[in-house]
């Protein structure tokens, strides 16, 4: 129960990051790039591991590799700071 706990904040956190850093991007090209992968947050991984299938020029995928990787650290944070209170509890 407690990583299905862990697991429903992080991929809550992350999408909220996402979220987040679409609305603050003002960028026109990055702001949609980040829109369209702001809902697939299974793949942002993927885009952290292989930035280099990205078809968009190099100054614009690493500000969007960048961002996501911020993303993603935040939600971890969050994962963290969650198990600190929820397993001395017992769940």
């Amino acid at each position: 129960m407690g990583i299905t706990i862990l697991n429903a904040v992080m991929n809550h956190n992350l999408q909220q990051n996402m979220d987040d850093a679409v609305v603050s991007q003002k960028d026109p090209i990055l702001h949609e790039a980040l829109k369209a992968l702001a809902d697939k947050t299974d793949t942002l991984f993927n885009i952290m591991l292989y930035p280099e299938n990205l078809k968009m020029p190099a100054e614009v995928s690493n500000v969007l590799v960048k961002t996501i990787e911020n993303a993603w650290i935040d939600a971890f944070s969050s994962v963290f700071i969650t198990g600190i209170f929820l397993f001395p509890r017992g769940y």
